[in-house]
């Protein structure tokens, strides 16, 4: 089992895998038979089954991204405050990816997805076990593309990769021991509840945010124009259209 060194919790427990079907489901299987520690790490060279938000498949190339899961304990947050976990880390994503890519062309794109120019570079899938108004645990799903450079196989149309706009390769070893240090940095932030400095933060490197663009309803497939002002706590997606305020959550929006 391999440990991350410049953290304090986060991946101290890290287990590597040649190939796992999903690392999210190995983690949640995991907490099912025992007590991992906060902040355990499941790793995967091969993930053969990986999956984003709302079903949809991640497909990754073996031993050319970071396909991980971390294990969390944030029982102290409550359900109304749940999306704060999201904006904490998604913002451990985009720092990660940022220290070798041009800050101005990355953005965090609602909910758990992080943009290169407008094209996915990673998705996140977060499980949350709740009991009555209070979080249990969660399991974070995170890949991110790094030196993959065909996507023809993924359901992703504009998917891309760190490689792509670097043009060299990445060390997977040091870019995991990265995001581990940034995403225990803002789930400490987390921690001492300085919510109000992970939103702000999140809403400057919102996509589309203050931005007037075309969005589809899947309740009824109707199309409209709006501008993104805000995320609510709890997740809810703040849209100013042309007919007023409308809140959304994950599954009734379509980016256009």
């Amino acid at each position: 089992m391999y440990s991350i060194q410049n953290t304090s919790f986060i991946g101290k427990a890290f287990y590597v895998f040649d190939t796992l079907p999903s690392t999210n489901n190995f983690a949640l299987e995991l907490l099912s038979k025992s007590k991992p520690s906060d902040g355990t790490v499941i790793m995967t060279h091969n993930q053969t089954a990986g999956r984003g938000q709302i079903g949809n498949h991640w497909y990754s190339e073996p031993d050319k991204n970071i396909t991980l899961s971390v294990i969390l304990f944030p029982l102290f947050l409550n359900i109304q405050q749940q999306f704060f976990l999201n904006e904490a880390i998604a913002l451990a994503a985009y720092d990660t990816i940022s220290e070798y890519i041009d800050s101005n062309i990355i953005r965090i794109k609602w909910s758990n997805d992080v943009l290169i120019n407008d094209q996915k570079v990673c998705g996140m899938l977060i499980q949350n076990s709740i009991q009555g108004n209070q979080f249990q645990y969660t399991v974070v799903g995170i890949g991110i593309n790094v030196n993959q450079t065909n996507f023809a196989d993924t359901d992703t149309k504009h998917a891309t990769s760190m490689r792509l706009h670097y043009n060299n390769d990445f060390s997977l070893q040091l870019l995991i021991e990265n995001l581990c240090r940034h995403i225990e940095y803002y789930y400490q932030r987390l921690q001492q509840r300085e919510f109000t400095y992970l939103h702000e933060l999140y809403m400057q490197r919102l996509y589309r945010k203050g931005q007037r663009a075309l969005y589809q309803r899947t309740a009824d497939a109707s199309y409209f124009y709006g501008t993104i002002s805000d995320v609510l706590p709890y997740g809810g997606l703040v849209i100013a259209t042309d007919n007023g305020t409308e809140v959304f959550d994950t599954k009734q929006l379509v980016f256009v």
